[in-house]
């Protein structure tokens, strides 16, 4: 049962990394089929997020090896992590909800979701890192996990900006291009 708590946090950060990837490139190509180009999008997230994720696990893992009473700071962790699921649990279950019925073929639902749902949502993600983490902290205090708390809200919140600085003076025809030289033709020519 110790496991959950960690596992489910991997979980969930990893899938935000990966949301993170799809909305820093999401608009910035004016290509028609964008398939390719969102995958790789989400894959670059997920794998920057993994780096995060595992700054995030090295800080755990040193404060665990360096403390006095290691066991009792992993418990500290855990409770810790348990706090800030109360608050990411639900934001990602909502989410996951929305991207549902953004899959929907009826272009008024799907554009439904994304204005009531994802938009909002996307702007809420850093006030709801910030809530998680300061309500682990106020319901535990700063000792023992509060450094991994404030490192791994910190590392989630640099997550995206990082993500950005591809598309950083980028003009739009430069991206285009870019795609179409990476796109496999859809109807070659004989």
């Amino acid at each position: 049962m110790s496991w959950v708590i960690p596992i489910a946090m991997y979980g969930l950060a990893s899938l935000d990394a990966a949301f993170a990837g799809f909305r820093i490139a999401a608009g910035r190509n004016p290509l028609l089929e964008k398939r390719r180009y969102y995958a790789r999008a989400v894959g670059r997230g997920w794998f920057v997020g993994q780096g995060v994720i595992l700054l995030v696990a090295v800080t755990i893992a040193a404060t665990h090896l360096l403390a006095v009473a290691p066991q009792a700071v992993w418990q500290a962790h855990l409770r810790a992590g348990g706090d800030m699921l109360w608050w990411y649990l639900p934001y990602a279950v909502l989410v996951l909800s929305a991207l549902v019925v953004y899959a929907a073929p009826d272009p008024d639902v799907s554009s439904l979701a994304t204005v009531l749902v994802l938009g909002p949502f996307t702007a809420a993600r850093p006030l709801v890192i910030v809530a998680g983490g300061t309500f682990a902290l106020v319901r535990r205090g700063f000792s023992g996990a509060g450094t991994s708390v404030v490192i791994a809200c910190g590392a989630m919140l640099a997550l995206q900006p990082l993500l950005a600085r591809r598309w950083r003076h980028r003009a739009p025809l430069e991206i285009a291009r870019r795609a179409r030289a990476t796109a496999t033709p859809t109807n070659p020519e004989p």
